[in-house]
């Protein structure tokens, strides 16, 4: 399955989808309807108590604006989406710095990547205007879900959000609750032990491609978190025997339904598909010509790489060490195989981040698996 029918759904569904003509609500319908607001109104309720709190005081709020606006981090880029943003849009900033500023600075980091993906003449720039035409306003939804991709994390409790247990150690339990509940070892104990964190994550996707075997996919939330923070969740609607994987995939959909009540309706289609936990295809009937389709599959493809790309690569992610730039761009390319990112265009991506990682000096490897992935990184770009 390619790029575009994994967030479109096949061609056909797509053609089927695009002619929906409106219809008179059924009472069943409207019911439904009114089940889905209120669901989606409980989604944002992390969201709404830290605007409300912050609006208490209006002159504060303003004033953390102003300070936001002029932020000098990741080479002032508040300021420079300036231009595409509204109120709306800063109240959202603030509210996001406000809760956790290890997600605003991410989420900072990852909107500098994309603005400069987009704006520095570089080969991902030119590949884009020549297939796509982008304009302003498609721009500025790009930047939106950029910034905000990760808004639905208002949700989640703090201690759980920055959960300090790496993938190792989630393999481990899962193990563990496989033994005690009769079942089969869910992974290698010895790759468990031996692997280093880059062998690891290859073997992770490859159980999960092979098996969908997902290491924090297993273990229930409930004994692993305190009871507070897991009493925080059951009221958003996760339970005690939900996964970790589970409490992720919330802040995505808790994403969307934030920045559709702003009528940031293609930004939340973007922004809520960042790791396309659901597997939900986009609605098409959006998007219904070929340039609109293809420009929504490419923004989207472009949040992703860069938000892998700044997971990887950053130093404040308590419970792994950062990857050198060259495994990073590595992964990357395998997630090319996937169809998870659009190929054509990270490799694009991949040559632009490259001669950042070269000019830096960067680029140079340290070991084995570095030498290998940048012998990678070259017959992919060439």
């Amino acid at each position: 399955m390619t790029f575009s029918e994994n967030i479109f759904g096949t061609a056909n569904k797509r053609a089927e989808s695009s002619q929906i003509t409106p219809h008179k609500l059924s009472d069943q319908n409207l019911a439904d309807r009114s089940k889905q607001e209120q669901a989606e109104e409980q989604l944002c309720v992390g969201f709404d108590t830290v605007l409300e709190k912050l609006k208490q005081n209006p002159e504060t709020l303003r004033n953390q604006i102003e300070k936001l606006k002029n932020l000098p981090d990741c080479n002032g880029i508040l300021g420079k989406l300036t231009p595409y943003f509204t109120e709306e849009h800063w109240e959202i900033a603030a509210t996001l710095e406000a809760y956790d500023k290890r997600t605003f600075d991410h989420s900072l980091r990852v909107a500098t990547f994309v603005y400069d993906m987009t704006n520095n003449g570089g080969e991902t720039e030119i590949y884009l205007r020549q297939c796509i035409h982008m304009e302003e306003s498609s721009l500025g939804e790009l930047f939106t879900a950029a910034l905000f991709h990760d808004i639905g994390k208002t949700t989640i409790p703090c201690d759980i959000l920055h959960d300090f247990h790496s993938r190792r150690e989630w393999a481990k339990r899962a193990n563990m609750w496989a033994e005690k509940n009769n079942h089969t070892p869910y992974f290698d104990s010895e790759k468990l032990e031996e692997f280093s964190e880059v062998e690891l994550d290859h073997y992770f996707m490859r159980m999960y491609k092979d098996i969908g075997s997902d290491p924090l996919d297993i273990v229930p939330i409930e004994g692993i978190f305190d009871p507070e923070s897991i009493g925080k969740l059951k009221h958003c609607g996760i339970t005690p025997q939900s996964t970790f994987r589970k409490v992720l995939e919330y802040h995505e959909r808790a994403t969307k339904a934030i920045l559709r009540r702003k009528k940031m309706y293609i930004a939340s289609d973007i922004a809520s598909r960042h790791h396309n936990y659901d597997g939900k295809p986009i609605r098409s009937e959006r998007y219904p010509t070929e340039i609109s389709s293809l420009r929504l599959g490419f923004e989207l493809s472009l949040l992703r790489s860069m938000d892998i790309y700044d997971a990887l690569t950053s130093i404040d992610r308590s419970y792994k060490k950062s990857y050198h730039p060259l495994l990073a761009l590595e992964i990357l390319i395998k997630e090319t195989e996937t169809e998870f990112i659009e190929p054509q265009l990270t490799k694009y991506v991949i040559r632009d981040l490259y001669k950042k990682i070269e000019a830096s000096h960067h680029a140079i490897p340290n070991n084995d698996a570095e030498s290998q992935a940048q012998k990678k990184i070259l017959a992919f770009i060439t």
